[in-house]
């Protein structure tokens, strides 16, 4: 469960048309991990669960809970951005296609001028002053869509990156912690975790 958390979450990251179910599951994983916690202490049937009556275990459980609660609030960040990351990568793929538009409508207005100026023949000085006029107007503005399509993409691949390194380090902390603890699943109750600054420190520090 907790791979697949991770792989969903790569995939969140990588945008494209799989993103926004990838975005789901990886939702519908992290609740359902909190299930399984909250089955350990209350008990659930539906995943077929039973309570822990023993009181250090209990203690323990609770703190896992508690921690997850913390957890849980980065899942909610990660889904709350992750149309945020949509919408970026829409708006920048809209200002590209308007700003192939805008040059296109440059070019007929420039065509169209010049049919006026040949149409025109006493008016020909004129005709080139506002045609001029027009396409130097047009060419800033279209110079400052693209500055703002450029920096919307430097934000989006500073948030990606940022993004991408948080969930590098949540990644390597979870796998390092299913690691050490993969003696304990054979039964083996003296490995210890190693405790450290990254979410799974305090997790590890409560196995231990």
């Amino acid at each position: 469960l907790s791979q697949r958390i991770i792989n969903n979450v790569n995939r969140v990251l990588e945008g494209g048309e799989g993103a926004v179910t990838a975005a789901d599951r990886f939702g519908r994983d992290a609740a359902l991990y909190g299930r399984v916690v909250n089955g350990f202490l209350e008990g659930d049937k539906a995943l077929n669960i039973k309570e822990v009556r023993d009181d250090e275990i209990i203690e323990k459980l609770e703190n896992v809970s508690d921690l997850f609660g913390m957890l849980g609030q980065q899942v909610s960040g990660i889904l709350e951005r992750s149309p945020e990351m949509f919408q970026v990568s829409e708006a920048i793929q809209n200002v590209l296609n308007d700003s192939d538009q805008l040059l296109e409508s440059i070019s007929k207005l420039e065509t169209s001028y010049q049919n006026e100026i040949e149409a025109r023949a006493v008016t020909y000085g004129m005709g080139n002053f506002f045609a001029a006029l027009s396409v130097v107007i047009l060419l800033l503005l279209g110079l400052q869509l693209r500055k703002d399509g450029e920096r919307r993409v430097q934000e989006a691949d500073k948030l990606r990156h940022v993004t991408e390194e948080q969930s590098r380090r949540s990644q390597q902390a979870i796998m390092r912690l299913l690691d050490e603890m993969g003696d304990l699943a054979d039964g083996d109750l003296t490995v210890n975790a190693t405790v450290t600054e990254d979410i799974t420190g305090a997790i590890a520090d409560s196995m231990n």
